[in-house]
C-alpha cells in the first residue's frame, strides 16, 4: 500500500503496474548490476506454461536480456507441472 500511496495511484489489475513495478523493473534493474549488456546479454527463463502462451512477451525489446520460456517450448501444461513437481515429491506452491 505505500507503495501506491506515494506514487498516488489507485491499482488496477488491466494497467499490469504490480507486474511492473515488483518483477519487471527489480528483475532488470539486478541483471543490469550483475553485468548484463547487449554484448553480453543475460538468459532469463520464464516459467509461463503453453496453457498460458498469450501471457509470454516475443518481442522483447530489452537488449541485455534474453527471454526463454522453456514450458512453452516443451509444451507443457499447468497441469503437466503439478504432476511433476508431486512426481519430484515436492508440495504444489501457490499460485
Amino acid at each position: 500500500m505505500e507503495h501506491w500511496i506515494e506514487k498516488k495511484i489507485i491499482p488496477i489489475v488491466t494497467r499490469r503496474c504490480c507486474t511492473t513495478d515488483f518483477k519487471i523493473k527489480p528483475i532488470r534493474k539486478y541483471l543490469r548490476k550483475l553485468g548484463a549488456t547487449a554484448k553480453n546479454p543475460i538468459i532469463s527463463d520464464i516459467g509461463i506454461s503453453i496453457d498460458e502462451v498469450h501471457r509470454a512477451n516475443f518481442n522483447n525489446d530489452v537488449k541485455y536480456q534474453q527471454l526463454e520460456y522453456p514450458l512453452i517450448d516443451l509444451k507443457i501444461t499447468r497441469e503437466r507441472c503439478y504432476e511433476i513437481i508431486e512426481e519430484h515429491g515436492f508440495p504444489i506452491p501457490e499460485k
